[in-house]
């Protein structure tokens, strides 16, 4: 009986398994049945720990299709479940997807609410944390003092402890000639044994292998999807945070910091959506990049044309998130400065690999930059971040001023995806 229940629960959680990663794939159509049926079956059995997950998914796949009071009802359902089981960590999680489909509605004050009950969840679990090592810490204290009495036991006790030990070596040389004896015997037959066997092991071992390499796919995929979800809530946060700020110098800031978390959320975005985990294709990142930007700053693609010039390059993420960051800041500059009065004109990005140098330019035929720009550009956080990731990358970096701005970049330590 007790076998056919695990047998059930293994299968409730493998169709849970199945839905959360349809719903990581964007497939919902297909995600939703099979977590209905999970749903049903995880109720009807009282098995409380997929109901979690469960509805975490149901809830991403209305949430994903702008059904949101539908998704609001499963996030909901799952908050519930989590505070009558005090599961804080997952209460938590449930507290920001409703914070996050209330801001999609609309609903900032709301949404907010729900942020700020999924902190006070966040740092109860820290002073817990930080309550359990403090005691782990005096534990560790008593143990030592404990060992310390225990090491003067001994000391007054050694004359008895050297007889023990040498009575403990006679019984032993005894029973170590006897299992070298039977040792030898026991070898020769596991070596019989182990040679039949081998082939059998290593079909297991493939076996494993393989499903170990499906699984870490799926996982990784998830990561990459979790932590563009994360930024995504990030920007958005900024971009309600902007409703509110009166200054534009401070308005502008804001802007900027939300256009570079979208360069870094477009990396994952790509990277789940790929079936290559390890490859990213630099020329349609950049696409999607400056159509962000262009929407950002209200430009029309007709006003300001982009041109690319960029070879079949496929980066590594460690290279390709400090790349994208240096690219979104010359991008916006040329927007921002390089045409201003609603001026029309062109923008230009070039990308090519040759003798181990990645060389990147970013030109303009706009306004050009301004004479002062020695003095108060270079002081600014974009060029100062620029310039933090050209050292990272081993790089250097020209600027002319010649019918209008161009800059150009040479890094030597990029790193291409391992296939």
């Amino acid at each position: 009986m007790a076998k056919k229940i695990n047998a059930a629960n293994d299968l409730i959680g493998a169709e849970a398994n199945l839905g959360a990663a349809l719903v990581s794939l964007d497939r919902y159509n297909e995600a939703l049945p099979v977590l209905k049926e999970v749903e049903k079956k995880s109720v009807e059995n009282n098995y409380r720990n997929f109901l979690y997950s469960v509805y975490e998914s149901l809830g991403d796949v209305f949430a994903n299709q702008e059904q949101y009071a539908e998704a609001e009802i499963y996030y909901r359902k799952g908050l519930e479940l989590t505070q009558k089981a005090s599961r804080k960590e997952q209460e938590a999680v449930f507290y920001r997807k409703l914070a996050k489909n209330a801001f999609n509605t609309g609903n900032y004050k709301l949404s907010y609410e729900f942020l700020d009950l999924s902190k006070q969840i966040s740092d109860t679990l820290l002073n817990e944390e930080n309550s359990r090592q403090v005691n782990e810490m005096a534990a560790v204290y008593e143990t030592g003092e404990k060992e310390k009495r225990i090491e003067k036991l001994n000391g007054d006790n050694q004359v008895s402890v050297a007889l023990a030990q040498r009575r403990k070596k006679e019984r032993n040389y005894f029973i170590l000639a006897s299992v070298l004896f039977l040792g030898m015997a026991v070898l020769a037959y596991r070596a019989f044994a182990a040679n039949k066997k081998k082939k059998e092991q290593l079909a297991v071992q493939n076996s494993v292998i393989e499903k170990a390499l499906k699984e870490k796919g799926f996982l990784m995929k998830e990561i990459h999807h979790r932590v563009k979800n994360n930024l995504q809530v990030i920007s958005s946060l900024l971009k309600l945070q902007s409703h509110y700020i009166k200054d534009e110098q401070a308005l502008e800031a804001v802007k900027d910091s939300r256009n570079r978390v979208q360069s870094m959320a477009l990396i994952h975005q790509n990277l789940y959506q790929d079936d290559n985990l390890a490859v990213i294709d630099v020329n349609d990142y950049t696409s999607k990049l400056c159509d962000n930007l262009f929407q950002s700053y209200n430009i029309h693609p007709s006003k300001i044309k982009l041109i690319k010039e960029i070879e079949p390059i496929n980066l590594d993420v460690d290279t390709l998130i400090p790349l994208g960051l240096i690219l979104n800041e010359l991008v916006t500059n040329s927007l921002k400065y390089g045409f201003p009065d609603g001026k029309a004109g062109a923008i230009k990005i070039e990308l090519k690999e040759s003798g181990n140098i990645l060389t990147l330019k970013v030109y303009d035929n706009g306004a050009g930059l301004p004479a002062d720009f020695e003095t108060k550009y270079k002081t600014t956080f974009g060029y100062k971040m620029i310039n933090a990731f050209i050292q990272k990358l081993k790089g250097e970096i020209k600027v002319f001023t010649d019918d209008g701005a161009k800059v150009e970049i040479t890094l030597t330590n990029y790193k291409l995806p391992v296939v």
